[in-house]
């Protein structure tokens, strides 16, 4: 339903009550159908094992292209990298397939790893609890998704048009602009910085601020990442979705074992294979945000320090003051100090 409104062939109505809709009014058919949690129950396996073997079959594919592999992770992708690059494939470590290492936001140093008696806890509320994460807590785990594809969509296919959701009863406070708003409006105000609630953050970034007059009320772009950039990475680009309806428990779950590479009594209770930390010979990458607090700026020098690399092997951009958490991903390349920076690394690696 969201591509066939991307190529114009559903309305906006249509798509949201499809979506969203359904939940206030259950005449709407038809709907979406959320899959049941016993019908999806393998998905609680989907932890650090299974996605560092994906990597490991793409790494392997980039390889044969011929030339270097740097490999980035945002967030949570962070860590995963890190995990990746100390990952023990057959006695090796991961980072012997890589050229260098790329870390945006996110990562793991050395130092508090989660108890056993934690990771065991959690594997058994696991198991017969819902295997996704609820990021807005609603009880429905798909509905961050949902939020952001159709609102990112929306802002991009429609920017002018009055937004559905705001006068949809079940619409969460926390996102509702003061005036009726555009669905441009409507997606920067929910994401922006200075107006988007605390529990969006992994999200936020500098975009702007609602228009001073007009009805609907349309936006203002005043930040380093105009509404137009954020809803197309969010609304997807060349033809894939931004947008993560589902994000496996398991999976923050395992990273809470990486412990930089640095083996710890967890991993073998959560199958975490994450124990060459001290042998990562490769240049690192680090650019900091607001939301981690510097955290991978101290990660990244702890890797360095562990494996006994070199200053010249370790790039740190700290701007934890000026960029939030999804800024990098957004912010106009004229002004995006993560592109600006990461170039240079890239080029020396090249």
């Amino acid at each position: 339903m969201l591509d066939a409104y991307l190529t114009g062939s559903r309305t906006p109505q249509q798509v949201f009550d499809y979506y969203l809709g359904w939940l206030s009014n259950p005449k709407v058919r038809p709907h979406f159908t959320p899959p049941s949690d016993a019908s999806v129950s393998f998905a609680r396996q989907w932890g650090l094992a299974v996605a560092i073997n994906d990597l490991h079959q793409v790494v392997q594919r980039a390889k044969q292209l011929g030339g270097k592999v740097v490999l980035g992770g945002h967030s949570l992708g962070g860590a995963i990298a890190v995990a990746y690059a100390t990952w023990d494939f057959s006695g090796k470590p991961g980072g012997n397939d890589l050229n260098g290492l790329l870390l945006i936001d996110g990562a793991s140093g050395p130092g508090s790893p989660i108890a056993v008696s934690d990771a065991e806890a959690q594997l058994q509320t696991l198991s017969s609890s819902s295997p996704w994460l609820d990021l807005v807590g609603l009880g429905l785990p798909w509905a961050a998704g949902v939020f952001n594809a159709l609102g990112s969509s929306a802002a991009v296919h429609d920017p002018n048009a009055p937004n559905l959701a705001y006068d949809w009863p079940l619409f969460p406070a926390m996102l509702r602009p003061p005036v009726r708003p555009t669905n441009q409006a409507q997606y920067g105000y929910a994401l922006d910085t200075k107006t988007g609630p605390a529990s969006l953050k992994l999200v936020q970034m500098h975009i702007g601020e609602l228009a001073p007059a007009g009805d609907p009320r349309g936006w203002r772009n005043d930040g380093i990442s105009p509404v137009e950039r954020a809803a197309a990475a969010f609304s997807g680009i060349a033809g894939m979705d931004g947008s993560s309806w589902y994000h496996p428990k398991r999976l923050s779950l395992d990273a809470a074992a990486i412990n930089g590479g640095i083996a710890n009594p967890a991993d073998a209770v959560l199958d975490v294979h994450a124990v060459h930390g001290k042998d990562l010979h490769l240049p690192i990458y680090a650019f900091a945000t607001s939301l981690g607090d510097g955290a991978v700026i101290r990660a990244a020098t702890a890797l360095a320090r562990q494996s006994g690399l070199s200053a010249k092997d370790l790039t740190l951009v700290d701007r934890s003051t000026t960029y939030a958490h999804c800024d990098p991903i957004a912010a106009s390349p004229s002004h995006n100090e993560f592109l600006t920076t990461v170039e240079p690394f890239l080029q020396r690696i090249g």
